[in-house]
């Protein structure tokens, strides 16, 4: 999934070790606005097979970065991934 790509960047990108002139932090706010979605907050909440790992627990360690756009998306994605409002 392309999804596991974007947050491989996103994890990568944080102190530059991807990319010293880039550091993806508006990732953070393309998660918050796709974990709106069913078949993302399911993706964020499951144990992937690539590398055994939940992606909302990478992107938790992010809530405490110092950059405030990359907190501030990484709290919106839980926000969203964690409330699920039937329409």
């Amino acid at each position: 999934m392309v999804i596991n790509q974007l947050l491989d960047l996103f994890v990568k990108g944080a102190e530059g070790t991807y990319n010293k002139a880039a550091d993806y932090d508006y990732l953070a706010y393309l998660f918050a606005d796709l974990a709106k979605h069913t078949e993302i907050r399911q993706y964020l909440v499951t144990k992937q097979a690539y590398d055994d790992v939940v992606p909302l627990a990478k992107l938790r360690v992010f809530t405490e970065h110092k950059s405030d756009i990359r907190r501030k998306g990484v709290a919106s994605t839980i926000k969203n991934a964690a409330f699920e409002v039937a329409a």
